[in-house]
């Protein structure tokens, strides 16, 4: 009773700081990707399905105002899955601006971290441990400051933690539904979830399909934009850096994907937890995609909370080197990463990732010494 009323007390007044630290970013300048997450929603409104036209469409120009000017990718139609887009929606028709966006968004973080804690109580996790996520400069700058959707996302993928941490397969299937709809990505987790419960792997998918039903008679082009976004952007990508040197083409994207998949189901197969799976396969995804912002460094964050890894909170850090394509963009005018801030970004995350190794079999050692009779 008393360690149960003492870890109720720490979670309540770690929450509290959290939400101030929060507060304290909210009023920050909203992303560029916000404005396009508005005019999505307002095209909505208008009666246009978002992926069969894009926003330098003349057909939409009577649509204009002062904040398309910072629309991002302007010729694509819209990528971001129907849950996404549903929300874009619903809060356009409320308030359709981009400071109102990032503040909702902001508050679906406070609602993960909520999640987070019940998981980690569940999971028999110290509350100090959500420090982690709930404090690491990454979240707060992508999540908190700029006000990317990605949080839609974490919300689904922590409720999924808490809802197997129960033994609810179906709601835990649910929630990585919902995950999928808020950013395609989270479909790396259907291998481990059909392993685990081929049921509830089933639901998955058809929640998924129904999912895209309003938007269906936009046909192939429901994909377009998400296709010819990772067809020809590069910009950071670890695996794909090295293939570059040494493949032509298409080929390191293919073998990158191809690593991807298989290193993700033959981890899936084994009888591996929810937090330690995801870990590892939102890690591998991001090292071998051909681009890597410095928020897609957030995805593998609420489960280090479960498992922690001190490689990738090293990446959490080196990923500063990130903002060297903003100073170019600024000072030349061109968006570009040097060749150096890969280096710099990758090099110490690597020595972190040996150093865990030999760290992991010293303890392996260790325990296989005193179980010996």
């Amino acid at each position: 009773g008393d360690a149960s009323q003492s870890w109720d007390l720490r979670k309540w007044f770690l929450l509290g700081g959290f939400i101030l630290l929060r507060a304290m970013l909210a009023w920050f300048e909203p992303s560029d990707d916000v404005y396009r997450y508005v005019w999505e929603g307002r095209i909505q409104g208008a009666g246009f399905n978002p992926y069969t036209i894009a926003p330098d469409d003349v057909r939409l120009i009577l649509l204009r105002d002062a904040n398309w000017e910072h629309i991002n990718h302007p010729d694509y139609p819209a990528i971001y899955p129907p849950l996404a887009q549903m929300v874009f929606r619903v809060l356009a028709w409320i308030q359709p601006t981009p400071q109102a966006f990032k503040m909702v968004f902001a508050v679906v973080d406070v609602a993960t971290l909520f999640v987070l804690m019940l998981w980690s109580k569940a999971a028999g996790v110290s509350p100090g441990r959500l420090v982690i996520y709930a404090a690491c400069p990454l979240v707060l700058m992508s999540v908190v400051a700029e006000g990317h959707l990605d949080s839609l996302m974490l919300l689904a993928l922590a409720g999924a933690g808490l809802a197997d941490a129960q033994k609810r397969p179906y709601a835990c299937a649910a929630c990585i539904a919902a995950a999928i709809l808020a950013k395609m990505i989270p479909v790396i987790l259907l291998p481990w979830l059909f392993f685990k419960h081929r049921r509830a792997a089933c639901l998955c998918v058809c929640l998924v399909a129904i999912g895209y039903l309003p938007y269906v008679d936009a046909g192939p082009a429901l994909f377009e934009s998400l296709l010819k976004f990772t067809q020809t952007t590069q910009m950071l990508g670890l695996v794909h850096s090295v293939l570059s040197r040494v493949m032509d083409g298409d080929a390191p994207r293919w073998v990158g994907a191809g690593v991807a998949f298989g290193v993700i189901v033959w981890h899936a197969r084994g009888q591996v937890s929810y937090p330690a799976h995801a870990a590892l396969a939102f890690s591998v995804i991001v090292l071998c995609m051909p681009i890597v912002h410095y928020w897609y460094i957030v995805w593998p964050m609420i489960f280090l909370v479960l498992v922690p890894r001190m490689s990738w909170l090293v990446l959490s850090a080196t990923m500063v080197f990130y903002f060297e394509a903003t100073r170019n963009h600024v000072v030349h005018g061109v968006w570009d990463m040097p060749r150096w801030v890969t280096q710099a970004t990758y090099a110490p995350f690597l020595v972190a990732v040996v150093v865990e190794w030999f760290c992991r079999c010293g303890i392996r050692r260790k325990s296989a010494d005193l179980t010996v009779p």
